[in-house]
């Protein structure tokens, strides 16, 4: 009787140092997906000279989740010669969340701080690289590179950002009549995160040529964000976490030149 009262007694305590401390901190820590994502991006080029252009991108994602984030980027791109061209980006963005934004306010559930009408500026400086692909079929696939070093003015956090990209021209009359692409980012922390990589977009879409100034398509794909505990948190909880979420995002591009 004694030895089974000890061996209850000692199982009690395991459930106590283990498994309540492990269920706590997972309702304590960002879900692991914040649903389906919906985007709509409208890109306006205009260039300038014959090795210069401006962009103007305006991003707007809705989430299912009641997160809305938008993004204003202007671009001032260089061309330097048929293979590289460099760039200067100025971003504003709304609804941007970092790991700051976990909170735990006075009723005592941890929760996202409200972003949405947050704007967060940001700058990039970066080169692109590209190259026809003619050893594939079809002879008209361009490989490119984007590197960029991106600065975030709120908290002064700094990220390394590579995209490779991989796109096909299908060519009507001696005109562009379609395009394909697939595309995949990823960001590595800098001077947070632990210097990890903590964010990755990869999505594959096409794009209409309706003339010479004006492209529409689709695009669907899947995006990836990497969230640590911050020392605040640590000092609450005790505990530390890496969780990571991800998403569905579905979208549409209208690209213009004027």
């Amino acid at each position: 009787m004694k030895v089974r009262l000890f061996m209850n007694s000692f199982l009690l305590k395991i459930v106590i140092l283990f498994v309540i401390p492990i269920t706590t901190l997972a309702g304590n820590t960002p879900e692991s997906s914040e649903g389906e994502e919906f985007e709509n991006q409208v890109i306006v080029r205009k260039r300038i000279s014959r090795k210069q252009t401006f962009l103007l991108t305006l991003e707007n994602k809705n989430r299912l989740k009641k997160r809305r984030t938008q993004s204003f980027n202007l671009d001032y791109q260089y061309k330097l010669n048929k293979y590289f061209s460099t760039f200067l980006t100025y971003k504003r963005k709304y609804g941007e969340r970092f790991d700051e934004d976990w909170i735990n306010p006075s009723t005592g559930v941890w929760t996202w701080n409200e972003t949405n009408t947050r704007g967060v500026n940001h700058g990039e400086l970066g080169l692109i690289s590209r190259m026809k692909l003619s050893f594939l079929p079809g002879k008209s696939w361009i490989g490119q590179l984007n590197v960029r070093l991106s600065h975030n003015f709120f908290n002064s956090q700094k990220s390394l950002i590579l995209a490779p990209e991989l796109k096909y021209f299908h060519f009507k009359n001696g005109k562009p009549f379609m395009t394909w692409f697939l595309k995949h980012e990823m960001s590595k922390a800098m001077n947070f995160a632990n210097d990890e990589f903590f964010r990755s977009y990869t999505y594959i879409g096409s794009l209409y040529h309706a003339n010479k100034n004006v492209a529409i398509g689709p695009f669907i794909g899947v995006t990836s964000y990497k969230w640590f505990s911050t020392s605040w948190f640590e000092n609450k909880v005790s505990k530390s976490y890496e969780t990571e979420n991800t998403s569905t995002l579905v979208g549409v591009i209208v690209s213009t030149r004027i």
